[in-house]
This record gives structure tokens, C-alpha cells and sequence, in this order.
């Protein structure tokens, strides 16, 4: 397995409004009123032109601001950029999804699973047909992570755009992977590019895809900047909100803690 985490990604948002709405998780209305009135819908030939300008090494991520499978063509999408030879990850609820058409899910890299959850965040219907879909998954396919938010799920937060986590605000130089080594910015339906998954109120536009490559998005201006803004003592941007901006001493822990793990696992000394 390709390892997302060290990997470049696009990912990909197929639909504007998505009937989950995991509130107060996932801010969703933060999303629609900053896209505002554009395309609700990915078109199946947009998605090709917006893959054409995006290198082969580069993974394909359905996953965004909404739910991949509430866009009719979404599959037919993930079949498409697998035929083209790129690594795909997916993140879903099934939501959307034809029991039948799980089948054409193999391949895929990592596929994190969105479960109900008792507490009603996640508004996912106990259709016959998504129980046939969950079934079918379940038989068919290898699940990397299951999500429920329940017992000790904890909020990421998104960068403050959760209305259950309180302000947060990282000062000094900081590390990011999504500046680094290993960018994921996000298209919307309309091939508009944002920074990261974060980015839900579209704070940091970088392009956008149908008309420009991907390796233009990060050569923009914007991106840039925002590399540019981890080495400064402090200043009000999205990433110094976001949990996953980590300082430079808490970066040093963070490596030190992991490597100590892995020789324990290899029983080696540390």
C-alpha cells in the first residue's frame, strides 16, 4: 500500500450539499455559503479535464467537503482515474452508493468507512439499499478505517470551523505536511482549488484546475505565502488555527516519540 500520508493528493469534492451533514463535526453550512451559487455537481467530463492536468504520481482523494457518492457519476469517476493509472483513496458513509455497484470499488488504495453513530451526527438512512451496500462492503472489499462518532471520537477541529472545539491558535515556526512534502489541496465542483482539507470557508484559493495544472496550484502566489508564513513568529492565518500545524519544538517531540516506537517495535535499543 502507497502511503497517503507521504504522498501528494487532490482531492476531490464531487458535490456541494451533502445530505449527512454531520453538524457540529463537519461545517457544512460554513462550506455552501462560502462556495456559494455555483456548481452543485461535478460533471463526469469536467472530472477528466481537471485529471488531465494532474501528474501520475499525485493520489486521487474522493472524499472533500461532502459525500463522494452523492454525485450519480462518482464511481464511474473512480473507475476512470483508476484505468489512468492513479493510486485512489476514498472516505464515504455510502451514502448515495448502489449496493450493486460496490463491486466496482476494488483496487483502491486505503477506503475509510463512515459509520452511524448513536448519538444522530451522521445522518446516514437505514435505507434496504445501504444495508445491502454495507453488506456488500463488508464481503468485498478491505476496509483501512472504520469513523463512528461515538465513545472517544475527538473533533479535528477543522481549523476552527467547528462550532464544538474551542479557538485554537499555534505561534512560532510550525510544521506542516500539507506544505511540504506532501500538498493536498481540494477541488470544488467547479474545479476551483482550495489549500487543504481545512479550508472550508475557501480562505486560501489557489487556482483552478480545469484551467490550470496542479503543479501550477503550487507554484501560485497564495501557496507560496502560506509556505512562507510556517517561519514567521505569528500572524492570523488558517493553517495557525488548525491542529495539525505543529510547532517546531512540539515537531521535534512528535519525531522523537515516533522514531523511539519504531526500534521498540523492531526491538532495537532506543
Amino acid at each position: 500500500m502507497i502511503d497517503p500520508h507521504s504522498a501528494r493528493i487532490i482531492e476531490i469534492t464531487t458535490v456541494k450539499n451533502c445530505s449527512v451533514n454531520c453538524y457540529p463535526v463537519c461545517p457544512q453550512m460554513k462550506f455552501r455559503e462560502a462556495y456559494g451559487d455555483q456548481a452543485s455537481f461535478l460533471s463526469f467530463d469536467n472530472f477528466k479535464l481537471a485529471l488531465s492536468h494532474v501528474p501520475k504520481d499525485v493520489h486521487v482523494n474522493f472524499a472533500g467537503f461532502s459525500e463522494p457518492f452523492e454525485n450519480s457519476r462518482a464511481v464511474d469517476m473512480i473507475e476512470y482515474a483508476r484505468a489512468e493509472g492513479y493510486a485512489i483513496n476514498l472516505a464515504s458513509t455510502l451514502v448515495g452508493l448502489q449496493a450493486r455497484d460496490v463491486r466496482r470499488l476494488h483496487g483502491m488504495n486505503t477506503f475509510d468507512l463512515h459509520l452511524p453513530d448513536m448519538k444522530g451526527i451522521a445522518h446516514i438512512p437505514a435505507t434496504p439499499n445501504y444495508k445491502d451496500a454495507l453488506v456488500e462492503v463488508f464481503t468485498k472489499l478491505p476496509v483501512t478505517h472504520f469513523v463512528k462518532f461515538d465513545g472517544g471520537f475527538v473533533s479535528n477541529e477543522r481549523a476552527g470551523n467547528c462550532d464544538d472545539a474551542p479557538p485554537r491558535h499555534v505561534r512560532g515556526p510550525f510544521v506542516c505536511s500539507k506544505l511540504s512534502y506532501a500538498p493536498g489541496p481540494v477541488m470544488l465542483p467547479n474545479g476551483d482549488c482550495v489549500l487543504c482539507c481545512m479550508d472550508w470557508q475557501m480562505e486560501v484559493p489557489l487556482g483552478n484546475l480545469f484551467v490550470q495544472t496542479y503543479d501550477e496550484l503550487l507554484q501560485s502566489e497564495t501557496y507560496r505565502i502560506m509556505q512562507a508564513g510556517r517561519w514567521k513568529m505569528d500572524g492570523e492565518t488558517l493553517c495557525r488555527r488548525c491542529k495539525w500545524a505543529r510547532s517546531i519544538p512540539r515537531e521535534a517531540v512528535y519525531r522523537a516519540y515516533s522514531r523511539g516506537r519504531q526500534w521498540w517495535r523492531r526491538g532495537e535499543p532506543t
